[in-house]
């Protein structure tokens, strides 16, 4: 019988020494799940917070995007209108250069023309030099 007593005990013994470490083991477990847990919710919060981010530039681009479209768009309706008064300023402003130019030209030109009657009906450059002050005034 104290063998069966010795065997008991030692096996009571064994499983009780099994028991401490399956409950260290479960600690180690349970303390090793609660950083996990508390990992994961740190990732999620910072995922939140990375997708609340990248949302709020997607909006500010989306906004530059549709004020560029905009602007883009009333750059193209604006530009035959501003071609077209461009070019109409240009021609005016010709039309008005070559006027005054043919204008003053046929002053010069006809000074020249007094002054080669001048000179071919025997006259001096004086003569011609008063002829033309007294025309000019």
């Amino acid at each position: 019988m104290d063998q069966f007593r010795n065997v008991f005990v030692d096996e009571l013994a064994t499983r009780v020494e099994q028991y401490s470490q399956l409950s260290e083991g479960e600690k180690v477990l349970r303390e090793l799940n609660e950083a996990i847990v508390s990992t994961q919710a740190s990732v999620v919060s910072q995922l939140n917070e990375t997708a609340r981010t990248m949302g709020g530039q997607v909006q500010r681009i989306e906004k530059s995007y549709l004020e560029g479209a905009a602007r883009f768009q009333q750059l193209g309706d604006e530009m035959p209108k501003a071609m077209k008064e461009w070019f109409e300023h240009a021609k005016d402003t010709q039309t008005e250069f070559f006027k005054s130019f043919d204008e003053e030209s046929a002053k010069v030109f006809g000074h020249l023309v007094n002054i080669a009657e001048i000179l071919h009906s025997g006259g001096s450059i004086q003569l011609a030099q008063q002829r033309l002050s007294g025309a000019e005034a």
